[in-house]
């Protein structure tokens, strides 16, 4: 009855069908426990009851099973304990217990079962160590127990298991070195220790497994050269020694295994020229040495790996330029040359790999301009060509690469604008070419990308208005042009309705404030400080509600602030520095209960500070100096707990310092001179944990003799010249 859509629970009527051999409900939807009755059933030979959703323990007593073969009840979410009297079952060849949730202790009573020939018991919670009498069973040649949380030391009878084919121990808390007697297993084809704490250097005995097809000790801790015996295990396909701390060069001898396909060594304290030798290794698929110590030049003869699918050397000292001869490996999709030494130009036969989906060469000293040639690399979806010192103008063939997903050229020396041909690369999804020298104007096609999600233009010296046509790239969520010197910012940015990141600080030399970036209701930063933008600030301004940073200064904005900003409760910084803003600080401000920073200083402000400010109860820096604000400081404000920095310089402000404010114990500056404050200074001022300056000067404050003393000491405190009454 396998592979149905039975519920419900097995029932325990089934224990009536005493001539059942054969019991198959596997791959269905059943539930509930295992009926003890099932094991009234002598003439059972299997058990199929895999890829369900039982729960509940195992029956306890198995010991009239007389004639039971195979078990499998893997796929389950059955618990509790293994019950030692499945080891009175002498006639079971198979069990398979895996992708359960069964606990406690491996039974050493299973090593009665003379006749087992697999045992699979992954993916379990079963703790403790692996009873050595597993591996004294004359027949079982597969024993898995990955994904458990065992413990303790290969045990000695390991050398036992004369029949053993397959062994999985990967995934547990196995530690240990690796035991000389395992290395008399020549029979075994594999062998998988992964993500375990064996430690110590291989032993030389490695080489006499000369029947393995599989060899992962990744994860572990072992450590030392690799002994040279290893080049006999001539059947190898997969040798994975990644995450480990083997160190030295790598013996000659693996020119031997000329089987191998996959040979992983990354993350380890490797060292010592390219090796040579692996380039013997004609049918390797995937090779990866990254995060190792290797140095010197990659030889030509990489050229002979022509069946390499994937090649990774990320990390390590190579240096000097990539051979021609990399053109060869027309089977490769993934190339990553990252983070190295290399130098020169890059090959133009790079653009023989039609195959190549993912190119990493960041983080070297490549020269020279970016090969047309390289355009001809079809599938590629992926470059990264960041941190080089290319120089020289894009190709006008960049347009070709229209499979390309991402681009990353940021940090190099290139220089011309974007070729027009860019618009053909519609699934373009990320545009890099931060901090180069790239300037002219923008070409219209760049609205054509209709897959772009992200542009990065900063740190360049682009010029021209911004192309209208930007307004077309509906799917933009990023865009970033800090420090360039573009004339103006078109009208048209607000048609970008996915715009979660608009960062163009230092970007302008001039223009407008769009009225349509009110539109923007996804926008999560608004960054447009130190440009020369005029106009007022627009009143949609209160529609951008996910708005968490917002950064107007250093502008020509003027008008009022929009009251509507209040409503903007997950902004966190209100920037508005710099401008020409007139009329009153809006009272709503106070509803903005996330905000952290509130810069309003160095404009033309006029009116009361509103006492609805009191309310930013995560407000840590305020700077409203340099305005023509009035009135007396609101006693309010004593609530603003965490504040940090107070900037009321500069301004008209009369009346006393409030005692209220005697709570905000983490100031650090209280900058209020150049007002017209009156009354005695408060004593809390010199007592507060935090102060690094208390500046009151120019004002007509009355200073105790001993205040007075204080002044300018350290330039923490700076009291005088104060006003005449």
């Amino acid at each position: 009855m396998g592979t149905n859509r039975l519920t419900g629970d097995i029932p325990a009527a089934i224990g009536n069908l005493s001539l059942l051999e054969c019991a198959d409900i596997s791959s269905n939807l059943l539930t509930g426990k295992i009926p003890d009755e099932l094991m009234f059933l002598e003439n059972l030979e299997e058990i199929n009851m895999f890829g369900n959703r039982l729960r509940g323990e195992l029956p306890a007593d198995w010991s009239r099973l007389k004639k039971l073969r195979n078990l499998s009840l893997g796929q389950n979410r059955i618990d509790g304990e293994i019950p030692a009297s499945l080891g009175s079952v002498k006639t079971l060849r198979n069990i398979s217990l895996d992708n359960n949730l069964l606990r406690g202790v491996i039974p050493t009573t299973l090593g009665h079962l003379k006749e087992l020939l697999a045992l699979v018991l992954s993916n379990n919670r079963l703790t403790g160590a692996i009873p050595g009498v597993l591996f004294t069973l004359p027949k079982l040649y597969r024993l898995e127990l990955s994904d458990n949380v065992l413990s303790g030391s290969l045990p000695a009878e390991i050398k036992e298991a004369v029949s053993f084919t397959s062994l999985d121990l990967s995934n547990n808390r196995l530690s240990g070195p690796l035991l000389p007697e395992l290395c008399e297993l020549a029979q075994l084809n594999y062998l998988s220790l992964r993500n375990n704490r064996f430690s110590g250097p291989l032993p030389a005995e490695i080489g006499k497994m000369t029947g393995l097809n599989l060899l992962d000790l990744t994860s572990n801790r072992f450590s030392g050269p690799l002994p040279e015996e290893m080049g006999r295990l001539i059947h190898l396909r997969s040798l994975l020694l990644s995450e480990n701390e083997f160190s030295g060069e790598l013996p000659e001898t693996l020119g031997n295994l000329v089987d191998l396909r996959n040979f992983y060594l990354k993350t380890n304290r490797l060292s010592g020229p390219f090796p040579v030798a692996l380039t013997k290794l004609v049918k390797l698929e995937y090779l990866n040495l990254s995060f190792n110590n290797f140095s010197g030049t990659i030889p030509a003869e990489i050229g002979n790996w022509e069946e390499l699918k994937h090649l990774y050397l990320w990390k390590n000292q190579f240096s000097g330029s990539i051979p021609p001869s990399i053109g060869k490996l027309r089977n490769l999709t993934e190339l990553s040359l990252g983070e190295n030494r290399l130098s020169g130009e890059l090959p133009k036969e790079l653009g023989q790999l039609e195959n190549l989906v993912r190119l990493f060469l960041n983080n070297n000293t490549f020269t020279g301009k970016l090969p047309a040639e390289m355009t001809r690399m079809r599938s590629l979806n992926f470059l990264n060509l960041q941190n080089n010192r290319l120089a020289g103008n894009l190709p006008d063939e960049i347009g070709d690469w229209e499979s390309l997903v991402e681009l990353y050229l940021a940090n190099n020396e290139i220089t011309g604008t974007l070729p027009a041909s860019i618009g053909r690369m519609k699934r373009l999804k990320t545009l890099d070419v931060f901090g180069n020298r790239m300037s002219g104007v923008l070409p219209p096609e760049l609205g054509d990308m209709e897959g772009l999600e992200r542009l990065y233009l900063t740190n360049n010296h682009f010029n021209g208005a911004l192309p209208p046509e930007i307004g077309n790239l509906r799917r933009l969520r990023i865009l970033a042009m800090p420090n360039n010197e573009f004339s103006s910012l078109p009208e048209e940015i607000g048609n970008i309705e996915s715009l979660e990141e608009l960062n163009a600080s230092n970007a302008f030399t001039g223009g407008v404030l769009p009225a349509s970036i009110g539109n923007l209701r996804n926008l999560r930063l608004l960054l447009l400080g130190n440009n020369k933008l005029s106009g007022e600030i627009p009143a949609g301004i209160g529609e951008l509600t996910l708005l968490e940073r917002m950064d107007l200064s250093m502008n020509k904005l003027s008008g009022e602030i929009p009251a509507g900003i209040g409503y903007l409760d997950k902004l966190t910084v209100l920037a508005l520095l710099g401008n020409n803003l007139t009329g009153t600080i809006p009272a709503e401000i106070g509803n903005m209960r996330s905000l952290n920073i509130l810069y309003l200083g160095r404009n033309m402000l006029e009116g009361e500070l509103p006492a609805e400010l009191g309310w930013l109860s995560e407000l840590e820096m305020l700077d409203v100096g340099v305005n023509k604000l009035t009135g007396t400081l609101p006693a309010e404000w004593g609530e603003l707990r965490k504040l940090k920095k107070m900037a009321l310089f500069a301004n008209k402000f009369s009346g006393e310092i409030p005692d209220e404010w005697a709570g905000m114990k983490r100031l650090e500056d209280v900058l209020v001179q150049n007002n017209e404050l009156t009354g005695k200074v408060p004593d809390f001022l010199f007592h507060l944990p935090a102060l690094k300056r208390l500046w009151l000067g120019n004002n007509f404050l009355e200073l105790t003799e001993e205040q007075k003393e204080l002044t300018g000491k350290d330039r923490r405190y700076l009291l005088l010249p104060q006003g005449e009454k």
